[in-house]
């Protein structure tokens, strides 16, 4: 099959450096031994050719020279003499005499080109040429001093030079192709010795430098695989020798670096396990006293005080609770600082945890009036295995942080699938919020231990620092990574990538949601749009059909247009606070409209005793709490229906 030459070049590259040099010089010794031979061969018998036809230019003119005398007298007998005489040279295979009207007079040996359209030349010359012979022709002229009286001899009288006639000759070429072939013969086979010997001198030389250095490179191997005790042998040439001594040298280096740094470890690790001991007992015994102040403070609040006694106790609990927290986060970290975290992988369902999640942050983000929901991509799993709770720890972290810094708006967590690979998969957690954001300074260096992003936000809103140290060093535990992207004064979003093992479902414990579900048409009215995301989402699985608002006007369109479609929604979930929008004026305005079908009016609310607050209501069907867990929406479905 046809390579690309491409190909085939980076092949030969990804060879051995022996096999390169030896390819690379026996193409080299071959192209030179081909080009040699020929140019040689080529030289050599251009020269034997042009002195075989100079000699057979010379036998022409002897030739002709010698029968002058048998053309004047037109004597064949002294024309045979001289064909006699030329026969003897074994080239010649032909000749013939012709006088000065060309007229025959003596033929010999093979064809001489004897016909008539054959041109008849003033000088020596080849009148034909082929591939095996060469045909000359030469003109017999009288020599101008020739004795001659009129025709009568002894009577002296010099004449002109006058043509007598002409003298064919036949030349074969087969000693000059026999010799040819001798010369390519003895040039191939000198150039072919001197090739192997070049040859078997170039491997010789090769070996020489190949062997210490395939050597040295099983040395480097072996290094590699963390034998530092292993040292080369120094042979070879000088530059290879130079390069054995300074893999030595550097082996060397190393071993002792190693041994060095491997000392250092463990006094670091001695270091770390006395100082996570004295951590964890020092966090004992101030743990003991201090949950024993905060268990009186609390009974202290339950007697009878004044005003300002209430207010210095609030202060000391708050205090007492801070410290609490500060003691818990310098065990925690001095735990994974010492190498004593511990990863147990066991079987969880996601969706269940995030619900647990929003309930653990339920009470500090009702208090700021704040949306907490979390969302789950359709292509992530619900039944996992890893550290759930470690997994939980990291998120209460986060969305705990995110609560602290967030005075108003919403905070959300979101689940993406990243990766896959078999049954296991990668996980990417964000939490967001609209809090006060981090600058881009700051971002890089939070994750350190007693870090925040300014001395103002430790006088502000408290905390250690430690929380996305601990973070940190939990997901890189867990063979993760954690990031951050923050806008100043925008808002958060803090995430981290975690690989987890899908499992296969278990029992499903929401299949009577289903079947409760299953039909309803639900309209969700929230200026927030990861509650909206997160209930549509909700009862889309349970087999609901959802629509989501905004606020009160496009509420209203969507429940007009579903009466003018003869298909009425059957429960309205609405906020009470939406920004400018209140979600009981707009229960009025959907009761006392009549072009809307009567529907279940449940009103989403972050009232600290929402039954009551309810109750002054009659619209309202139904209340739910904020934030919102799924087991909640599910009651309240229960209830309605």
């Amino acid at each position: 099959m046809f390579q690309n030459p491409i190909t085939r070049f980076k092949q030969f590259y990804s060879r051995g450096f022996k096999e390169q040099l030896v390819t690379a010089f026996l193409t080299g010794i071959f192209i030179t031994a081909v080009l040699s031979t020929y140019l040689i061969s080529v030289f050599t018998s251009k020269k034997v050719e042009e002195k075989v036809e100079s000699d057979s230019y010379q036998i022409t003119r002897d030739f002709a020279d010698r029968n002058t005398l048998a053309l004047l007298y037109f004597s064949e007998e002294s024309a045979r003499e001289n064909v006699e005489a030329i026969k003897n040279f074994p080239d010649v295979k032909g000749v013939a005499v012709f006088d000065f009207s060309k007229k025959l007079l003596i033929a010999d040996g093979e064809e001489t080109a004897l016909d008539e359209n054959h041109k008849w030349p003033s000088d020596i010359e080849v009148i034909a040429e082929t591939d095996n012979a060469w045909y000359f022709a030469a003109p017999v002229f009288a020599r101008g001093d020739d004795p001659v009286i009129g025709g009568v001899p002894f009577v002296e009288e010099v004449q002109e030079k006058e043509l007598l006639g002409y003298v064919r000759v036949h030349v074969s070429k087969d000693r000059l192709l026999a010799l040819k072939r001798t010369i390519l013969g003895i040039t191939v086979l000198i150039t072919l010795v001197l090739s192997i010997i070049l040859a078997m001198a170039l491997w010789s030389i090769t070996d020489r430098v190949i062997r210490p250095l395939r050597e040295l490179a099983l040395f480097m191997r072996e290094a590699e695989e963390g034998n530092m005790g292993i040292r080369s042998e120094l042979w070879g040439p000088k530059d290879i020798t130079m390069m054995q001594h300074a893999f030595n040298t550097m082996i060397k280096a190393l071993g002792d670096r190693e041994y060095n740094l491997e000392s250092a470890r463990q006094s670091a690790l001695a270091y770390a396990h006395a100082k996570g001991e004295f951590a964890a007992n020092v966090s004992h015994e101030l743990r003991t006293p201090l949950n024993g102040i905060i268990g009186m403070l609390d009974i202290l609040k339950e007697t009878e005080l004044s005003a300002k006694q209430k207010e210095y106790v609030n202060v000391a609990q708050d205090s007492g609770d801070a410290l609490l927290s500060l003691i818990d986060d310098v065990l925690s970290f001095s735990k994974m600082d010492s190498g004593k975290t511990e990863i147990i992988h066991e079987q969880f369902n996601l969706r269940d945890m995030l619900d647990d999640l929003v309930g653990v942050l339920t009470g500090h983000a009702s208090a700021k009036d704040l949306d907490i929901a979390y969302i789950i991509d359709k292509d992530v799993p619900m039944h996992l295995k890893g550290d759930v709770s470690r997994i939980r720890q990291l998120l209460i972290n986060l969305g705990g942080n995110a609560v602290k810094f967030t005075d108003r708006g919403e905070i959300g967590f979101r689940v993406h699938r990243v990766d896959s690979y078999g049954n296991h998969l990668v996980l990417r957690f964000e939490v967001s919020d609209t809090g006060v954001g981090i600058s881009e300074d700051a971002q890089n260096k939070i994750f350190e231990a007693f870090q925040q992003a300014d001395a103002s936000t430790t006088k502000k809103f408290g905390g250690t620092g430690l929380g996305l140290a601990i973070c940190k060093q939990l997901i890189e535990s867990m063979r993760g990574e954690i990031g951050v992207e923050s806008v100043d004064g925008k808002g958060s979003t803090f995430w981290f990538e975690i690989p987890f093992k899908e499992m296969p479902a278990a029992n499903e414990t929401y299949d009577v949601r289903h079947t409760t579900a299953t039909g309803l048409r639900i309209i969700v009215v929230d200026d927030s749009e990861i509650v909206r995301a997160n209930l549509q989402q909700t009862f889309e699985e349970w087999g609901a059909y959802v629509r989501c608002a905004a606020n009160d006007e496009q509420a209203i369109d969507l429940l007009r247009t579903a009466n003018d479609c003869n298909k009425a929604f059957d429960v309205a979930f609405i906020d009470e606070l939406m920004g400018d929008t209140n979600g009981i004026e707009l229960i009025r305005s959907i009761t006392k409209d009549s072009t809307i079908s009567p529907l279940k009016l449940v009103l989403m609310t972050n009232q600290n005793n929402p039954e009551a607050f309810v109750e002054r209501f009659r619209e309202i069907d139904s209340y739910i709490k904020k934030p919102l867990r799924q087991s909640n929406v599910f009651n309240c479905i229960s209830e309605l229906i």
